[in-house]
């Protein structure tokens, strides 16, 4: 359950992805590595852990708490797990994703791994390396909740690693924002996949294979 902590009403623009980091609220490109923070608006409320800080449907800061994993995360992993095993991580998952990178990747679904309505949607993949330290610098909290960073925000699991970000195509195919990203989950014989949303990092959302998200590449 959401509950606002800062009435902004910002319109969203496509391209961008939107955070709350501290407590303001900021903005940076999709897809450009490297891209330049942009400062959308200042935060007047006081942060705090536990809790989980997102831009509202309405324009909104607003907050839930975290979630408590129930059991481990697919993305859990001790302290001793090297950067090494995380970066060998990153490239099966890439070389996994190879055909779909750099291409225009569609589905036809009903929206509930997203917690959307059904829509065509847009999957932007990614060099996963790239794609994880794009998610660390707007949602390291929630990535912790997952085991996912160490304590120096380094991307430390050797199981979970994110591919492509999801968006719902909008008028003439147009991208809409970011609002759920795929994970490829190796701690399974197969990789499966594991969905997260920017409302939801609890893991939970999964499907068996890519190849069960119906992909379409044009």
């Amino acid at each position: 359950m959401y509950e606002k902590v800062q009435k902004l009403s910002v319109k969203r623009e496509p391209g961008w992805l939107y955070y709350v980091k501290g407590a303001d609220l900021l903005r940076k490109r999709t897809g450009v590595p490297g891209a330049a923070e942009e400062l959308v608006a200042k935060g007047k409320f006081v942060r705090e852990e536990g809790y989980l800080y997102t831009l509202d449907a309405e324009g909104d800061i607003a907050r839930a708490k975290l979630r408590a994993a129930e059991s481990p995360p697919p993305g859990a992993a001790s302290t001793a797990t090297s950067r090494k095993a995380a970066a060998a991580c990153a490239l099966k998952s890439r070389k996994l994703i190879a055909k779909y990178i750099g291409k225009k990747v569609t589905a036809k679904l009903d929206g509930g791994l997203f917690d959307h309505v059904p829509a065509t949607f847009q999957f932007r993949f990614e060099d996963p390396k790239a794609l994880s330290k794009e998610l660390a610098e707007s949602y390291a909290d929630e990535l912790r909740g997952l085991q996912c960073l160490d304590r120096a925000g380094h991307w430390s699991s050797s199981t979970l690693m994110p591919v492509a970000a999801v968006s719902a195509a909008g008028k003439a195919g147009a991208e809409s924002h970011a609002f759920a990203w795929v994970f490829l989950d190796w701690s399974h014989e197969a990789p499966r996949v594991v969905i997260t949303t920017t409302d939801d990092w609890g893991g939970k959302r999964t499907a068996p294979t890519l190849a069960a998200l119906k992909l379409r590449v044009t």
